[in-house]
């Protein structure tokens, strides 16, 4: 399933921090691999429902419903809920989730969400490959919760 609005005010946190989407209103199974890609489907931009600035940007030429799509609005999610941080990994996990290019983000919200964690326990996160920042730019301690 696809949501197509993942955007702040469709994403809650209970009191024990469990996250829960609502508005599922035009959420859709995922289409097959490469409809995405077909523009036959492309409709007019006032009959597509997306938000601007969490749309990933294929979804303004299509109304397809593809895991790359949520994937690039968790990436902006992201940036909204960590505006100021200055982590190099962290930035390159919201750069690749959020990437303009479908190929170049995660592939599933399993890869991103093991950067994430990964991140948060202070273990090398995927997105950096080899490039991992020298011991002294890299916090000692887990990163703890992603709130300020």
């Amino acid at each position: 399933m696809v949501h197509r609005d993942l955007t702040p005010s469709n994403t809650l946190v209970t009191a024990d921090s469990s996250v829960k989407l609502i508005d599922f209103g035009i959420a859709r199974p995922t289409d097959a691999p490469g409809e995405s890609a077909n523009l036959s489907s492309a409709r007019s931009l006032a009959s597509l429902s997306l938000t601007p600035g969490f749309a990933a940007p294929e979804r303004h030429l299509s109304n397809a419903a593809t895991t790359s799509a949520d994937i690039y609005s968790l990436g902006k999610l992201l940036e909204r809920l960590l505006p100021d941080h200055d982590d190099a990994e962290l930035t390159a996990i919201i750069a690749k989730a959020s990437a303009i290019d479908p190929a170049v983000r995660y592939p599933t919200v399993e890869a991103l969400a093991g950067d994430l964690s990964a991140w948060e326990n202070n273990r090398p996160v995927t997105v950096m490959g080899d490039a991992r920042l020298p011991e002294p730019f890299v916090q000692s301690t887990a990163h703890g919760s992603w709130t300020k």
